[in-house]
This record gives C-alpha cells, sequence and structure tokens, in this order.
C-alpha cells in the first residue's frame, strides 16, 4: 500500500477498481477515526475513540489493485445497533465507506 491511496485519501476522486476484503489493520482503524462526513451526516464522523479492529470481527474492503482503504464492513453483535435485541433469522450487518466513497455511492 502506497501513499495517501492506501488511506482512502478524502481528495481522491477516482473510481476503485476490483474489491477485495482483508484483514482490518491498525493503520485502517486510525484512519477511520479521522473520516469527516460534515453537514447533517456528521453525525457519522469518526472518532479517535472508536473501537474497531480485526479482533472485534471487522474487515476490511480495499481496491485489489493499489490496496487503497475504501471502508470496513463488520457481522452479528458487533454490527447491532445498540439496545436493539438479537432478532432470530437476521443477520445484523454494518459498513461503512469513507467519506469521498459515501458521497459517490448509488442504490440501483
Amino acid at each position: 500500500m502506497a501513499g495517501s491511496d492506501a488511506a482512502g485519501a478524502a481528495g481522491d476522486f477516482s473510481e476503485p477498481g476490483d474489491i477485495a476484503v482483508r484483514e482490518l489493520t491498525a493503520t485502517h482503524a486510525r484512519t477511520v477515526g479521522a473520516w469527516r462526513y460534515g453537514g447533517a451526516w456528521a453525525v457519522y464522523d469518526g472518532r479517535e475513540t472508536e473501537l474497531i479492529s480485526a479482533e472485534l470481527g471487522y474487515h476490511a474492503i480495499v481496491e485489489t489493485a493499489s490496496g487503497r482503504f475504501l471502508g470496513y464492513f463488520c457481522l452479528g453483535a458487533e454490527a447491532r445497533v445498540p439496545g436493539l435485541e438479537e432478532e432470530a433469522g437476521v443477520l445484523d450487518v454494518g459498513v461503512r465507506m469513507s467519506t469521498i466513497r459515501a458521497m459517490k455511492v448509488t442504490l440501483v
């Protein structure tokens, strides 16, 4: 992973290529703490105290060719909204994309 691309730089507007799931690293976790969405989306801003790690079940989403960090996901209890109970037959999924990637998502 080289330069700011590996960290999912906020100023990088290029389209990602193929993506892959990789082990979440401490560098990825620190990067998430610096993400800022702004405006009404500021509720999703990263916090330095955010506790995400591979040991807690988080996985990195990266661009295959460059290793650029695009976001992360987790499953199960770690993804569940605080205060909600587990529901039989439901898999809780948590996904978070870098600030630039989140602004470019188009739902089909």
